[in-house]
């Protein structure tokens, strides 16, 4: 038992640094910020995958996920669009 929970533990800290390592060269979030971040959330989507044997809450997690960077990105790209439309003061 021990070592297959250290197998699983291995295989989840490879598989979470090669997601942040590919979101650090190019993704989004990216850089080194970005790196932390998708680490942590990868071994978190790697403990919920052991903890619930399926796959089916992990791929709602990751849509929840993507929704909320997309709609923050979104809202971001918004507000700059209006202030680049409102009147520089001299």
């Amino acid at each position: 038992m021990a070592a297959t929970v250290q197998v699983v533990s291995l295989v989840m800290v490879l598989h979470a640094t090669y997601f942040a390592v590919l979101h650090y060269l190019g993704g989004f979030p990216s850089g080194r910020f970005g790196f932390v971040l998708v680490f942590v959330w990868g071994l978190f989507l790697g403990f919920l995958r052991w903890w619930t044997g399926g796959m089916a809450l992990v791929l709602l997690c990751h849509m929840q996920a993507d929704i909320v960077v997309f709609l923050l990105v979104m809202l971001e790209e918004h507000r700059r669009t209006e202030q680049e439309k409102q009147p520089k003061a001299s």
